[in-house]
């Protein structure tokens, strides 16, 4: 099975116009594909010519990446990497390609990811909770007669 590693979701205002480039941009920003030290925005920019390549049947190699974006190809690397910890694309001997057949369906399967984690991180938290001696208390609830 294929699983993120590491997620990070942003509660960003959908903005009131609809335009493709923008809508990319806000999708990339809200799974925290573009960080805060990305300020030439080159995640988005390496996952533009990924999905360029994609919707054309084609899978992306590093190479590609680094003639087309003039960056290191550690700094292609890096971004791959990150958009594979995030469950967004998988990488396949030399190439990578989207994880499901659209974007929708792979944020479908983060969605399930994110819930089988916090499914295991409340498990956890419940025998944290006996370890150490809390009980979930229910209110008490007080009825008065009239």
């Amino acid at each position: 099975m294929i699983s993120m590693e590491q997620l990070k979701i942003k509660n960003i205002r959908l903005r009131p116009y609809r335009d493709l480039e923008k809508d990319l941009e806000w999708f990339c920003e809200s799974l925290g594909i573009i960080g805060d030290r990305d300020k030439n925005k080159t995640a988005l920019k390496i996952f533009k010519i990924f999905l360029e390549k994609y919707k054309n049947g084609e899978k992306t190699t590093i190479n590609e990446i680094k003639e087309k974006t003039n960056l290191s190809r550690t700094a292609v690397v890096h971004h791959l990497k990150y958009l594979e910890a995030s469950g967004i694309i998988v990488g396949k001997r030399r190439d990578y390609e989207l994880r499901r057949e659209c974007l929708e369906k792979v944020v479908e399967e983060i969605e399930k990811d994110a819930l089988r984690v916090l499914e295991e991180i409340k498990e956890m938290a419940k025998e944290i909770d006996e370890g150490i001696g809390i009980n979930f208390r229910k209110k008490q609830l007080k009825f008065e007669t009239f």
